[in-house]
């Protein structure tokens, strides 16, 4: 896919998720699952002001472009976080700050903060597409508990 047509369709993602973004900058969003929209490849994520790019090495001159992209788009990111899926390299894996410091700590989704550390893994540890799923139990499961023993 020519890059070009990559900017358009993730444009046209963001644009979908529009009411998904907050005013205080402090939610979580996937604003581009490429696997249902043209590019399985690539994952963009939004964690309050930063952002997650994710994708095979091979894919890595397409995300600069991709970033710098986004910047522009998303005056609000302060910071980009890049994470070469499959790469030998851990640290790749776990994520390269390729724009701006202070990746994001917190999040609120729903009005429960949660604590992340986007580079402590490959994968965030919170993972966005079950975002409805969280809103479910909160609306449901009042009251419910599990005792582990």
């Amino acid at each position: 896919m020519n890059p070009q047509d990559l900017t358009e369709r993730i444009d046209r993602a963001i644009d979908a998720r529009s009411d998904l973004l907050n005013s205080d900058q402090t939610t979580a969003i996937r604003l581009f699952n490429g696997f249902s929209e043209g590019c399985p490849d690539l994952l963009i994520d939004l964690y309050a002001r930063t952002l997650v790019l994710a994708a095979p090495e091979v894919m890595q001159q397409i995300l600069e472009s991709i970033q710098a992209h986004l910047v522009r788009r998303l005056p609000q990111v302060n910071c980009v976080i890049q994470k070469m899926r499959a790469s030998h390299d851990p640290k790749r894996r776990r994520g390269i700050m390729t724009f701006g410091n202070n990746p994001a700590t917190q999040i609120q989704e729903h009005g429960i903060w949660y604590a992340v550390d986007l580079m402590m893994n490959q994968d965030a540890s919170l993972y966005l597409d079950i975002r409805n799923l969280r809103k479910w139990l909160l609306e449901n499961a009042a009251g419910c508990f599990i005792m582990w023993l």
